[in-house]
């Protein structure tokens, strides 16, 4: 691969990438100004999580509603019309006088972000070489954990020195910039190539690998033209195959969310590090998970290991680590409070962070890419995307509440056997993926 279109990929994944970015710091400013909305909409705390939850919410529908624009239109045009409706969403919120349309605002937030992410994700997955798709979709993560610790590093700012409009209104820059590099960029040739377009397939190839090593028209041309959207979901219900596949999906996406960071973000927003005396909460949420997911992206190439067996060996440890952390924190759902307990804690919380982020928070989206047939990649991707939403909203609302009526060794316990088996049934189950070719 020449010099050129290598810096070509690479700008392509960075601009992709600031999608995460946007992500991850609506993430951290609506947790970080949750407080600050309440007193000045002087509204209840049920009333309060509903700006937080409303966006997962509405990114459930989108996820799916984007599946018939990324198949039937364009990829980019899912990418464009995303990032316009968060961009509409911003400008909403940071103008709101009314918590209606703040609750508005969130909604269109979450079309925007369940719409924008999975064309991006497409966009990106269907560019990257298979001997280079590991390390392009790994930058995701660290432009995730960017946001977040820019969202961090914020915080005592707030109010004081920045209103929280100008936060929620900075949102809008990222997804201006996302869409400003992408439209440079022509759509994917394999999306190009399943709707006939095979010229301009090999065309959008050559722009980017180089006329000298582009793939010759006759590759191309042997892709047969897509089938409708309605269509695919027909075969869907009939292919035992693409039913098992998508199993397949819904159990690396279960695990992502039942041996996710809840247990993380759990103690740093509602017990706000405070009783285990950790000072400073950047560390075991934002510098750790951004050291992991740098250590994925440059030292661990999921190619030779293969992208099921590091998800296996990755989730196996974190079982692990959850195993003995339940042994250590017992029935109650209180923090230990000695110090020796406490230590022993936050090393494995640490450990548990660092593991996750070189696992768990890069191999999934691989996985979703490779796994699927190219004719039902769009679709297929849509679905797991709206698991993906429903998960994240089921454990960010109900997590908490799991822990303090049934305590740690039981929830704890339940994230084990469940993590479990879902790593026991994609072992059987799912095919190994160590770079799928463009075509294959």
């Amino acid at each position: 691969m020449s010099s050129s279109s290598n810096l070509h990929l690479w700008i392509i994944s960075v601009a992709c990438s600031i999608i995460f970015l946007t992500s991850g710091y609506d993430t951290g400013i609506v947790s970080i100004s949750s407080n600050t909305l309440q007193e000045h909409f002087k509204v209840s705390n049920s009333s309060i999580s509903l700006v937080t939850h409303t966006a997962a919410f509405s990114s459930i529908f989108s996820a799916l509603l984007s599946c018939y624009i990324n198949c039937r239109v364009s990829r980019k045009l899912g990418i464009l019309v995303g990032d316009i409706l968060i961009i509409i969403a911003s400008i909403f919120f940071c103008s709101a006088n009314q918590f209606g349309v703040l609750i508005l605002s969130r909604v269109l937030f979450g079309l925007g972000l369940g719409t924008s992410t999975i064309a991006t994700f497409l966009f990106l997955s269907e560019w990257a070489p298979p001997d280079n798709r590991g390390k392009l979709l790994s930058l995701s993560g660290v432009f995730a954990s960017t946001g977040l610790s820019l969202s961090f590093l914020i915080r005592p700012y707030l109010n004081q020195v920045i209103p929280w409009r100008i936060l929620f209104g900075a949102n809008s820059v990222f997804p201006i910039l996302h869409s400003s590099i992408i439209m440079f960029y022509p759509d994917p040739p394999i999306w190009l190539g399943t709707k006939g377009r095979y010229t301009e397939a090999e065309s959008a190839f050559e722009k980017i690998y180089g006329a000298g090593v582009g793939v010759k028209r006759p590759l191309f041309s042997k892709l047969h033209v897509a089938e409708g959207f309605i269509k695919q979901l027909q075969n869907a219900k009939n292919s035992i195959q693409i039913k098992k596949t998508i199993f397949c999906n819904l159990l690396v996406q279960t695990i992502q969310h039942v041996s996710g960071f809840n247990i993380i973000t759990y103690i740093v927003d509602l017990h706000d590090g405070k009783d285990m005396g950790l000072g400073d909460q950047f560390v075991l949420y934002i510098l750790i998970p951004f050291m992991g997911v740098i250590i994925s992206l440059f030292f661990i190439d999921t190619q030779k290991l293969g992208r099921k067996g590091t998800l296996i060996i990755s989730n196996t440890s974190l079982v692990l680590c959850l195993a003995i952390l339940a042994c250590i924190l017992g029935p109650t759902s209180e923090l230990p409070k000695q110090s020796d307990k406490m230590y022993v804690t936050l090393g494995l919380l640490s450990i548990y962070s660092l593991l996750y982020s070189i696992g768990l928070e890069t191999i999934p989206p691989i996985i979703n890419f490779e796994i699927y047939e190219i004719y039902f990649l769009g679709v297929g991707s849509g679905i797991g995307s709206a698991v993906n939403w429903t998960l994240a909203l089921v454990t960010s609302t109900y997590y908490g509440k799991f822990i303090e009526n049934a305590g740690w060794r039981m929830c704890l316990g339940v994230q084990c056997v469940v993590s479990a088996a879902c790593t026991v049934g994609i072992g059987i189950l799912m095919k190994e993926t160590r770079g799928r070719d463009f075509l294959e």
